[in-house]
């Protein structure tokens, strides 16, 4: 446990991961106000049915997974 914890504390002196987390925490505070409403809004706007809805979330994922990886292989 200790070490744990003396890896993050040698993370957390790192400017540039302070600046990595921050921002990471900011998107994900974004999608919490985002994601809730895009089932509404993909069904009563735009008026997709519940399945097409589905196939545009796992597509979505989906792509998301694809181009993290494609991302990580180049960093």
């Amino acid at each position: 446990m200790r070490s744990i914890i003396d890896r993050f504390r040698v993370l957390y002196t790192t400017p540039r991961f302070r600046v990595l987390f921050f921002l990471n925490l900011m998107l994900g505070f974004a999608y919490s106000f985002v994601v809730p409403f895009m089932s509404m809004f993909g069904i009563q706007e735009v008026g997709m049915t519940k399945m097409q809805f589905g196939v545009f979330m796992t597509l979505n994922a989906v792509g998301g997974i694809l181009i993290g990886t494609v991302l990580a292989r180049y960093s």
